[in-house]
């Protein structure tokens, strides 16, 4: 009997307010052909978190204070797991992610072969490149012989066979701004993955991904949507908005700092007013108070209220005008919040109110007992990468985007090689 291998994979969630880091060591058995080995569980042997500095809405503002916080994290994960850590998977919500649809249709006349599936995913991709787009995720999400949907074509008999793609397509110059932010720290990047798909896997049960669900991540300045049915992500975007607007709105409206006006949003904030809140009362810090006078005033628990509702009110507004014209506001599709936004207190009866449909307040799913750190929303995207890089979803993987590009000779070639092994 072969002795039971491990090996170790470390994951970044690179975000808008903090950057967090897990490591976990997973334990590998060979299946029964003895040719692969599948992840059997894992443990998670390190987490950690730190501000992040150098992000604006997800996007790189600064290379260098980003690499400074990365290198800080692998610093302390390696601390705490004992490792040296030379590679990472990393989310990204930068790129202005956009979902495209594509299909195209083979000749065949006769079986349908894995030739034939590669031949036609590969004819779709090249068109994908030549419209000069960076393709962040190629999921495959269906086949048709002779005008028939089927769900797998191999072995059959066909005139005629076509497939239907969804393409996560984003922007070069920021994702390759987000990679050189990672580089800098001495890191290589093991893979990406659109936040908002990382937030699905990471706290959507398998129903949930088979029948018809919106994953919606409420960041500090992002809203990541991930709409998934039948085991497919069909829909990806990110919207530039997220809950550092209220904290903003609480800073102002107190004249306290952004630090100490999230702490109040954290632990006395939220949706749902109540008759006591007016005898109830805060003490915020006086900014720049003299020492021998208290450092602190008091305001009535109400007043935060009255500054949260309307701009939560407003986000929710936003959020379902936009799902509205997307078609997924339907109560066939569940709707599922996550991410930092979704621990404000009473926001599931104000979405409830505004989109129509009461929304599921998700945690991140575990496969083990996570880390009483990790296990609240805002943590979906960080336990989903770990998901991903251990199982992916079914889509193409990168090596297969870029087979014919890397055999590519020239001086063309040779820029694109380097694009594939660098980016």
């Amino acid at each position: 009997m072969r002795a039971i291998k491990h090996k170790y994979i470390t994951v970044l969630d690179i975000g808008s307010s903090k950057i967090s880091g897990l490591c976990a060591k997973v334990k590998i058995m060979p299946n029964k052909s003895e040719t692969k080995f599948v992840p059997e569980n894992f443990e998670i042997i390190a987490c950690y978190s730190l501000p992040s500095s150098g992000i604006v809405s997800g996007t790189i503002d600064s290379v260098e204070l980003v690499e400074q916080t990365i290198t800080a994290l692998i610093l302390k994960l390696e601390e705490k797991s004992k490792l040296r850590i030379d590679t990472v998977w990393i989310n990204a919500s930068t790129g202005s992610p956009k979902t495209e649809y594509k299909n195209l249709e083979l000749s065949v006349s006769g079986h349908v072969t894995n030739n034939h599936i590669t031949r036609i995913h590969n004819q779709v991709i090249d068109e994908m490149r030549e419209e000069q787009k960076y393709i962040m995720h190629a999921i495959p999400a269906g086949f048709e012989i002779d005008g028939s949907a089927v769900s797998q074509p191999i072995g059959m008999q066909a005139d005629a066979l076509k497939a239907n793609m969804v393409f996560i397509t984003g922007k070069l110059s920021e994702l390759r701004n987000l990679g050189i932010s990672v580089e800098k720290a001495h890191i290589e990047i093991s893979g990406r993955v659109a936040t908002p798909i990382a937030s699905a896997l990471g706290c959507l049960d398998e129903s949930e991904k088979e029948t018809g669900s919106v994953c919606i991540d409420i960041g500090a300045e992002t809203i990541g949507i991930c709409a998934f049915n039948k085991n497919i992500p069909f829909y990806v975007e990110i919207l530039k908005m997220g809950g550092n607007y209220i904290t903003k709105d609480i800073a102002r409206a107190f004249g306290i700092g952004l630090h100490s006006a999230e702490s109040i949003k954290k632990n006395y904030g939220g949706c749902i007013s109540h008759i006591r809140d007016e005898k109830e009362t805060l003490e915020l810090p006086v900014i720049g108070s003299d020492y021998d006078v208290s450092g602190f005033e008091t305001r009535p628990k109400s007043h935060l209220t009255q500054i949260i509702i309307p701009r939560t009110e407003e986000m929710l507004e936003l959020l379902q005008n936009h799902l509205s014209k997307l078609g997924l506001l339907s109560p066939s599709n569940r709707i599922v919040f996550t991410g930092g936004g979704a621990s404000l207190k009473g926001i599931e009866t104000l979405a409830t109110k505004i989109l129509g449909i009461r929304p599921r307040i998700a945690c991140p799913i575990s496969m083990t007992t996570l880390p009483q750190t990790i296990s609240s929303p805002e943590f979906s995207a960080l336990v989903g990468l770990l998901f991903y890089a251990l199982n992916g979803f079914g889509e193409l993987s990168q090596s297969k985007l870029f087979t014919r590009i890397r055999t590519k000779t020239g001086i063309t070639g040779k820029f694109l090689n380097w694009l594939v092994e660098n980016f």
